[in-house]
């Protein structure tokens, strides 16, 4: 083999070498463009989920509050309606287990 043949094989091989090193390197940027975009939609998903559960939790417990606070008073007033201590919240205590019981009987069908 002749000095010019060496270099048209050494830049034959070299040029392959060049075309396997860009195939790879589109192919990895490729494969770690997606799975960055994968990972970006899954923090935005469980960051959109955590919020979500957040506002729902505090206005239940809210929700929670404001219920209880009408009950007691509504349960003052009607002991002080009827003038016998307690009769208030006894009658509020059996509306609210007639209600939960409702709910229940219905919930069941």
């Amino acid at each position: 083999m002749t000095t010019e043949e060496k270099k048209t094989t050494r830049t034959k091989k070299s040029q392959e070498t060049s075309f396997m090193e860009i195939l790879l390197d589109t192919a990895v940027g490729s494969v770690r463009s997606l799975v960055e975009s994968v990972v970006d939609t899954a923090r935005q998903s469980v960051t959109r989920f955590t919020q979500n559960v957040t506002k729902k939790v505090i206005l239940f417990f809210l929700s929670f509050v404001g219920v209880l606070f009408f009950l007691i008073g509504f349960a003052q007033l009607l002991t002080a309606l009827y003038r016998i201590p307690g009769s208030g919240f006894l009658i509020i205590g059996v509306f609210v287990l007639m209600f939960v019981a409702g709910v229940y009987v219905v919930d069941r069908q």
